[in-house]
């Protein structure tokens, strides 16, 4: 039993790291919910259990749950488009659709019981950002039309996968009160191309005589864009607590620290603080009820704190900084100040509904709207991850059968954003518009042991 449970857990493991998430980014770059039956209801877990990827949510939550694991799948479906119109500068507009549109995401959870103390192990996605435009929208860019000598006129886009791996301890006190701990570690990918445009925002060329005069670099950086693959590791902390306060009333909170991780060295010239990408801290607050026996209703508050992370919270470059040339060495790309995405701090609101029918299958419904982490005038790097959605409507039904096993299947439907800003400098200007919507269909398979 112990060693066909351990080649299931090897082989999941195996799987994620082959295939990590690269898009199931909903609000921001993290994803709205963690395992089926969460995200069917909109993403809340921290006050209401569900499985063994409850603590990537709320580590407390798996204090007295059964000893289960449960494996899951989900195929996303983003679609995401840009234009970029340099009119306004004598050139023109350029659009494309991203290419990539489907993904196979997996995750796993397994969850000991012993007593008080409950032992959970959970691999899942955190996130990620993925653009692959076949047409480079910044072709028509800084140094004219296209063809007029800009020095990158291949594939635009970027590629970063989040995999966190969970370790978790629960402690039930007394019969009200659980606490947990997560020990995370986290991996994740990055991938640049396209960039070329930008080499005059860096500091290896900004100070050339190409740059000064306007034309295209002949010195280019080497850590700004088409490096290949880089990785970083890092490691953080997730606490929770879960309190039934009353017949039927439960309320939860959570916090996870900053996952601290290491640079991508091969792209220190693109990501501020030379290639910093730290996982921002964010906190939650629950509250689920028991309105019968059979229907349960509940909402989490979560907070981001996007802005801590210098790589995508510093402002994003302005038309005098892109047209004018008004680039100081501290707002360079990569210099600690340097040029970010522009995400604010993002607040997710999340409501989810269960009913079990007397047939013995559960319905999940649920819905999550988000604040927009990316302000207008941050439209133009929007365009190489345009996070703005904002609306989930999610739906799910799950079923357990008579041999310790049960299957849940989710579908999530994001609701189209568009985003566009003129950036004007006296008669010049530059037009960014962007725009996104997303599916996903869950799968998840949980069996008790």
């Amino acid at each position: 039993m112990k060693l066909g449970l351990m080649k299931i857990v090897s082989a999941v493991a195996v799987l994620s790291l082959t295939y990590p998430t690269q898009t199931d980014a909903t609000n921001g770059y993290f994803k709205h919910g963690y395992g089926a039956r969460s995200e069917s209801m909109g993403g809340v877990g921290v006050a209401l259990a569900f499985d063994g990827l409850t603590p990537a949510t709320n580590p407390a939550g798996i204090a007295g749950m059964d000893n289960r694991l449960d494996v899951g799948m989900t195929m996303f479906n983003p679609i995401r488009g840009a234009t970029f119109d340099t009119s306004g500068l004598g050139g023109g507009p350029s659009s494309d659709d991203s290419a990539e549109t489907f993904f196979v995401i997996p995750e796993l959870g397994v969850v000991r019981n012993a007593g008080r103390v409950t032992l959970g192990f959970s691999l899942f996605g955190n996130g990620g950002m993925n653009t692959t435009y076949e047409r480079n929208v910044f072709d028509q860019g800084f140094y004219g039309p296209a063809g007029s000598g800009a020095p990158d006129t291949e594939t635009l886009g970027v590629d970063l996968a989040q995999l966190l791996i969970s370790t978790s301890v629960a402690y039930r006190i007394g019969s009200r009160h659980d606490v947990g701990a997560s020990l995370v570690l986290g991996y994740q990918r990055f991938e640049a191309y396209g960039l070329g445009n930008f080499q005059c925002f860096t500091a290896t060329a900004n100070s050339t005589p190409d740059c000064a005069s306007g034309n295209p670099p002949v010195v280019l950086s080497s850590n700004l864009t088409n490096q290949g693959v880089d990785d970083a590791a890092g490691v953080g902390v997730r606490l929770g607590w879960l309190g039934r306060v009353s017949p039927g009333v439960s309320l939860g909170a959570t916090y996870a620290s900053k996952i601290y991780m290491q640079r991508f060295d091969k792209y220190r010239e693109l990501f501020a603080d030379g290639g910093s990408f730290d996982i921002p801290a964010n906190l939650a607050l629950g509250l689920a009820l028991e309105v019968t026996p059979r229907f349960h209703a509940a909402l989490d508050l979560q907070h981001i704190f996007y802005s801590d992370v210098p790589a995508v919270g510093n402002p994003g470059p302005t038309a005098a900084e892109l047209i004018g040339g008004a680039m100081t060495p501290e707002r360079l790309l990569g210099a600690s100040q340097g040029i970010g995405f522009g995400w604010k701090d993002m607040t997710v609101f999340k409501l989810g509904f269960r009913y079990l029918h007397p047939s013995g299958v559960t319905f999940l419904h649920g819905i999550s709207y988000g604040t927009d982490p990316i302000h207008h005038d941050e439209s133009l790097f929007a365009i190489l991850a345009p996070a703005v959605i904002r609306t989930h409507l999610t739906a799910g039904i799950a079923y357990a059968d008579r041999r310790n096993g049960g299957l849940t299947i989710g579908y999530t439907h994001a609701l189209r954003e568009d985003q566009q800003r003129t950036y004007f400098l006296g008669p010049a200007s530059y037009t960014a518009k962007l725009g996104m919507n997303q599916r996903a269909l869950r799968l998840d398979y949980a069996w008790k042991f």
